[in-house]
């Protein structure tokens, strides 16, 4: 301000020739150089606030942090190699799912073939089972795939997305997790306990046929889905089929069958008994928390 009302000053003065033209350009320059301070000082104040909000560490995602490394007073540096904490988002949770590569080219087969159909956006979901079995109550959904093939374990990775609003889920759990292939119409599921394996390993069954009579039969089961095999050929809709007794009836016998109740979802560690038509086609994967 001083240098500004000199300079004022020395302007009228100049204009009625009360002063010389060196003494008007001495008080301009001193204006000058006057406000060239307040621009570096302004600069400085500015310098000072950014490094005192550097001070301040943020998160730059909402989440939950662990144990700091270092305690107040601890000398830290930029780019330093060692964080000072880590910060995690648990909601929603990333699960990454190792699906094998002949498992995605079957369901691709099977979609391009017409035998399942791709499931729609109500009826597609991805369910996660913890360590222990228990179903996670939230269901997820498939949000993308990988378009690599690991060598090493010959799979693809696949990632699903799980809402965790009560952080039931952490980073590095290991869960499975039951996603929904497509919708196969008029499939046929037979109990495990139903079926067996030949020397050569192919499956086979008994059933009764309408005159009361057990037969032989060979199935194409190639795929476990729960307690059931998933049939491709060799049974169909109204069949019956022998699930317990095995040991005491052999082909050709007259046996008097008996309907069992067959749960289509049986508890935990328990297998069910019969056949049914399934519509979902779904698989358990390992996974990983995110």
């Amino acid at each position: 301000r001083q240098a500004q009302r000199e300079w004022a000053r020395t302007s009228d003065l100049f204009e009625k020739n009360a002063v010389s033209k060196r003494q008007r350009d001495e008080a301009l320059s001193a204006l000058e150089a006057a406000r060239a301070d307040v621009s570096r000082s302004q600069a400085m104040v500015e310098t000072a606030g950014i490094d005192l909000a550097y001070t301040e560490v943020k998160a730059p995602i909402a989440g939950r942090i662990g144990p700091t490394l270092y305690t107040e007073g601890a000398l830290v540096t930029a780019n330093q190699p060692q964080v000072l904490a880590r910060v995690v988002q648990l909601d929603p949770m990333y699960v990454d799912i190792q699906l094998p590569v002949e498992k995605l080219a079957r369901i691709r087969s099977s979609l391009k073939e017409g035998a399942a159909s791709e499931a729609g956006p109500n009826e597609a979901e991805t369910v996660l089972l913890r360590e222990d079995g228990t179903v996670y109550p939230h269901r997820g959904r498939v949000d993308v795939t990988d378009v690599t093939v690991n060598q090493s374990t010959s799979s693809v990775t696949v990632r699903a997305v799980f809402p965790n609003p009560d952080e039931d889920l952490l980073p590095g759990m290991y869960v499975r997790v039951r996603l929904s292939e497509g919708i196969r119409e008029n499939a046929i599921l037979a109990p495990q306990q139903g079926v067996s394996r030949n020397p050569q390993g192919e499956a086979t069954a008994l059933l009764v046929n309408p005159e009361g009579e057990v037969v032989a039969r060979q199935l194409e089961a190639e795929r476990a889905i729960g307690a059931f095999w998933l049939v491709e050929k060799g049974l169909e809709p109204g069949d019956r089929l022998i699930v317990s007794g095995l040991q005491k009836v052999r082909p050709g016998a007259k046996v008097k069958p008996v309907a069992a109740d067959i749960p289509l979802h049986p508890p935990q560690n328990q297998q069910a008994s019969g056949t049914n038509n399934p519509k979902k086609n779904a698989s358990d994967d390992e996974g990983t928390a995110q």
